[in-house]
C-alpha cells in the first residue's frame, strides 16, 4: 500500500470519526440551567409578566431565595422560571439561561471523540502535504 492510500484512508477514518463525536453530541450533551439576579426595580415592565412569589412552587420558591441577593443558582433540570417576581412590594429581575456541562462525561465523551477525529484528519492532510514537497 502507497502512503498516498494510507493518507486517504486516514483522512476517511478521522473525518468519520469526526462526524460520529458531533452527532452523539446533540443527543447526549448535558446541559445545566442557570437563574441569575439581574436588578430590582419599583415598577414592573409591561413587556414582561409577572410571577408572584407567594404562588410560586416550592422549588421556584427555594431558587429564589438564593438568587435574589445576587448570585447565580445552577440546576439540572429545564424549569420555565419567571423572568420577573414580584416581592415584599418590589419587583426582581431575572435571567434564566443554559449552558453545556463540559465537565459531564456525555458532553465530554462525544467532544472528546469529534476532537480525536479531526485531529487524525488534520494529521492525515498535513503528512501527504509534506510527502509533496519537493525541496
Amino acid at each position: 500500500m502507497n502512503q498516498s492510500t494510507i493518507n486517504f484512508i486516514l483522512l476517511f477514518v478521522g473525518a468519520c470519526v469526526a462526524l460520529a463525536g458531533v452527532a452523539l453530541f446533540f443527543p447526549f450533551a448535558d446541559m445545566d440551567y442557570h437563574v441569575e439576579y439581574v436588578e430590582t426595580r419599583d415598577a414592573p415592565s409591561p413587556h414582561k409578566p409577572t410571577a408572584y412569589f407567594a404562588e410560586m412552587s416550592p422549588t421556584e420558591q427555594a431558587i429564589f431565595e438564593q438568587v435574589k441577593g445576587g448570585g447565580v443558582v445552577t440546576v439540572e433540570d429545564d424549569i420555565d422560571y419567571p423572568e420577573v417576581v414580584k416581592y415584599q412590594g418590589q419587583y426582581y429581575y431575572l435571567s434564566y439561561f443554559s449552558s453545556f456541562d463540559w465537565l459531564n462525561p456525555s458532553t465530554f465523551g462525544p467532544s472528546l471523540i469529534a476532537l480525536i477525529g479531526t485531529a487524525t484528519a488534520l494529521g492525515a492532510i498535513r503528512r501527504d502535504m509534506r510527502q509533496r514537497i519537493i525541496y
